[in-house]
């Protein structure tokens, strides 16, 4: 009688290369969640509700004023593209765990343009127009706002700039005993002891990424074969500060087309899918909360609960669970 044989199949090398891409975006997320549980609250509403707090006591907020005249047309515009966005994301986190491989793919295009059309409303309400298409503009304009005016509650009012190739890193608005410059072992676990470094990196690299996109763009202006050290220094002065915003541009970029394999990955198991896709879902929520206050800041609460009454005026019931993270965040910004 025949025996059969027990194949087993050993990831590649390649294969483990993907798996510590995508480990390595899971803990920046897990880290920044972890945080913003136990700096603001454990429980959703909780936490939602001492973070607006935490951002309405900023003296840059407390100094806006409200504005007599706003597109309201354009705001409410681009909440709804923003919330869609949001409902595509949590529509992807399907009950069935081996699932989520397919919808990890796209879960940072989603998370992105649900910031991006949210930051787009804020704009309009503060009567910015950087132009729906122009992403390198708009990302600008949140670094000039985040680093300039005290708006945005930490992480997000945490910045990093300078030349990174150089060994010239500056980072920005965090707690005086903070060092996001120490020393990291991105594949462990997230923790809290290991949260500013983690955050340190994850915008170093983000800065990183760009400035290597501009240096190969000057080496072709100028038709040479290196940049050299004043250049970028000087390449690296003309970009504006990195933000979680950048961040997230990153990860759509990398999800969409640069790293595509990493994000669809077959040998990350179900679990690491899980928390990436919860890590990010709280980043995104949280993210809109902030911009959603600053909107209500300039507007005024009347024209958010229009907004998001008539989003939700065609709601079905098979989707109450999907919109219940809007309806909290509308019950905190309007209390």
């Amino acid at each position: 009688m025949a025996r059969e044989r027990l194949i087993i199949s050993l990831p590649s090398a390649e294969d483990e290369e993907k798996a510590r891409r995508f480990q390595v975006h899971k803990n920046y997320l897990g880290n920044i969640a972890l945080f913003l549980r136990h700096t603001y609250g454990p429980d959703d509403a909780q936490l939602l509700q001492s973070l607006i707090v935490s951002q309405r006591g900023m003296k840059g907020f407390r100094k806006i004023q409200r504005r007599p005249r706003v597109d309201a047309r354009e705001i409410k515009r681009c909440l709804a593209i923003s919330w869609a966005s949001e409902l595509q994301l949590l529509l992807n986190a399907t009950p069935d765990k081996s699932l989520l491989r397919y919808s990890t793919v796209w879960a940072p295009v989603h998370a992105y343009y649900a910031g991006y059309f949210s930051a787009h409303a804020w704009l309009a309400a503060m009567g910015v127009n950087t132009g729906l298409d122009d992403h390198t503009s708009t990302l600008r304009t949140i670094a000039t706002q985040v680093s300039t005016r005290k708006i945005f509650p930490l992480p997000w009012s945490f910045t990093c700039r300078g030349a990174p190739h150089i060994g010239e890193t500056v980072f920005g608005q965090c707690p005086q005993e903070a060092d996001p410059a120490g020393p990291c072992e991105l594949l462990s676990n997230p923790s809290l002891g290991s949260f500013w470094p983690r955050l340190g990196k994850m915008l170093e690299t983000t800065r990183k990424l760009r400035l290597e996109r501009l240096h190969r763009e000057w080496l072709k202006q100028n038709n040479r074969r290196i940049v050299k050290t004043p250049e970028k220094r000087q390449i690296a002065a003309n970009l504006p500060d990195t933000t979680l915003f950048d961040y997230l541009w990153r990860l759509r970029v990398r999800s969409n087309y640069q790293d595509v394999s990493s994000f669809f990955s077959t040998v990350v198991s179900d679990q690491w899918h899980h928390d990436f896709h919860t890590g990010i879902s709280l980043l995104v929520w949280t993210t809109l909360g902030t911009l959603e206050s600053l909107i209500l800041q300039y507007v005024g609460p009347q024209l958010i609960a229009e907004a998001v009454d008539e989003f939700l005026r065609y709601d079905a019931l098979s989707v109450a669970t999907l919109t219940g993270p809007l309806k909290t965040r509308r019950d905190v910004l309007l209390s």
